[in-house]
């Protein structure tokens, strides 16, 4: 009968006789497909090691009852135990209450979470990283796989300052050594010139005391000027405040450079002051 069958499983079982036990267990489902034997057996193979065939037996455990808690409480432990924290995961996307949800969040390590996706970008980025709390995060920018010990350990968020293309890889390691999935995100960092300054008055000829005011809606920038016709460069005189236009036709040169050194065009003005 079932029970008797049953019985048998759950004393080979207790005897670590998990061949017997599974054994037991597969007659008991032929009697009757229940929770409970489906459940025994999954316990079962995964004493033993036949983690394959446990992971299905749980999944069919789970389609039978599926709000029950200690069936993802196995499904959990066994992922667990064989780091396929990428099938621990996908049980998120299940029909979940909150209990079950909280179960699979306790057993999962993760991949740390990115504060800032992959994708094209005209200026630096930082990104954080998170992950499971009591987690270490380490991360690599060379494409390489992060651990302990390859790459650096993540204390803050991290600037992607670089033009081309960065591949940030990032893995969270618990106390005890366990690794959980690598994530990794691409930024390709393509720097924008900035766009040309304005001067007013923008030239022409003057027959009174005048000041050139020049402005750049480069936030980061810094504006550059010449009066020999020289390119301006960033040892070339830095606007501040207001130029009075010296006497005589001259020609001054600006330019805008950014913070990555990036340079807009030279803008030029022709002024002839003669008083």
């Amino acid at each position: 009968t079932y029970d008797y069958f049953m019985a048998k499983g759950n004393e080979a079982y207790k005897s670590k006789d998990y061949t017997d036990a599974i054994s037991f267990y597969h007659s008991a489902i032929k009697k009757n497909e229940s929770y409970g034997a489906y459940l025994a057996l999954g316990k079962a193979q995964q004493a033993g090691e036949y983690y394959d065939e446990a992971e299905a037996t749980f999944k069919k455990a789970y389609e039978l009852n599926p709000k029950n808690e200690e069936v993802i409480t196995l499904l959990a432990l066994l992922y667990e135990e064989t780091n396929d924290f990428d099938a621990l995961e996908e049980m998120l996307s299940w029909e979940l209450t909150e209990e079950q949800i909280a179960i699979v969040n306790e057993y999962g390590i993760f991949a740390p979470h990115f504060s800032i996706k992959g994708g094209t970008y005209n200026d630096d980025v930082l990104v954080a990283l998170s992950g499971k709390e009591d987690c270490l995060i380490y991360y690599t920018l060379d494409g390489t796989e992060p651990s302990s010990h390859n790459g650096s350990l993540y204390e803050e968020p991290i600037e992607i300052s670089k033009q081309g293309t960065t591949l940030l890889s990032a893995v969270c390691v618990t106390k005890d050594g366990k690794y959980g999935v690598v994530a990794s995100e691409s930024y390709e960092i393509t720097y924008v010139a900035p766009n040309d300054p304005v001067l007013s008055p923008t030239g022409g000829r003057l027959t009174k005391e005048t000041y050139i005011t020049i402005t750049s809606d480069c936030e980061d920038g810094k504006i550059y000027y010449t009066w020999d016709g020289s390119v301006p460069t960033s040892n070339s005189y830095q606007y501040t405040d207001p130029i009075l236009v010296p006497e005589g036709n001259n020609i001054l040169s600006v330019i805008v450079l950014d913070k990555h050194g990036m340079s807009s065009s030279v803008v030029k003005g022709n002024y002839i002051y003669l008083p």
